[in-house]
């Protein structure tokens, strides 16, 4: 086991360095480095997050995500720091996953098979002179319903880099958000596949 080394330097005077320190590479392209620190008395000074330096660091470009200061038995204080870096630049990966949202019942994708046309309607359907849906007659099966629940398909990025992503400008973005960490960026992309990019409507 390493010994405990005294972090100086940068207004942190005073921190000792606990053995254990952890260093977690995450698939999306950063490595997140977890240390412990102990001080006698409260600490003068701490890693501040977005802007410290790991010390003494000869590479990783790691600096500081967050820190948090404990008070333990006997006056001393611990000090737990995480730091982030890229070791990989630009990295990111997808996955697919897939949602339910709710629509009007002549918007889903099985309107013509429950309610028909309006010049064969089905099930009680009734439609106006222009072919707009009014709805079911009362003593019919589907009486009160107006909507339906249909499945989306969605493809979300997830990733980090030294700069905020570009977005695919031929899939519909349905939430995009990007976090400062340390000095790199951490970023989740959703494009909805079901969803016209030049329209925004549902392709159902």
């Amino acid at each position: 086991m390493s010994s405990p080394t005294e972090l100086r330097g940068a207004g942190f005077f005073g921190l000792v360095l606990q053995p254990g320190e952890k260093t977690v590479i995450k698939r999306n392209g950063i490595a997140e480095r977890t240390s412990i620190f102990m001080c006698f008395g409260y600490p003068p000074g701490v890693p501040v997050p977005l802007y410290t330096p790991y010390p003494d660091q000869p590479t990783g470009g790691f600096v500081c995500d967050e820190t948090t200061i404990e008070q333990v038995p006997g006056g001393f204080y611990k000090v737990t720091v995480k730091w982030v870096s890229l070791y990989q630049g630009a990295t990111s990966y997808t996955t697919y996953e897939s949602k339910m949202i709710q629509v009007p019942i002549d918007q889903s994708p099985d309107f013509t098979a429950i309610a028909g046309t309006p010049s064969s309607p089905l099930n009680g359907a009734a439609f106006d002179d222009n072919g707009i849906f009014l709805g079911f007659s009362a003593d019919s099966d589907y009486a009160g319903v107006v909507s339906a629940f249909i499945e989306q398909d969605l493809l979300i990025v997830r990733g980090s880099g030294s700069s905020t992503p570009t977005l695919n400008p031929s899939l519909f973005c349905e939430s995009y958000s990007a976090t400062l960490r340390g000095a790199i960026w951490e970023y989740e992309i959703t494009y909805n596949l079901d969803i016209d990019v030049d329209t925004g409507i549902p392709n159902t």
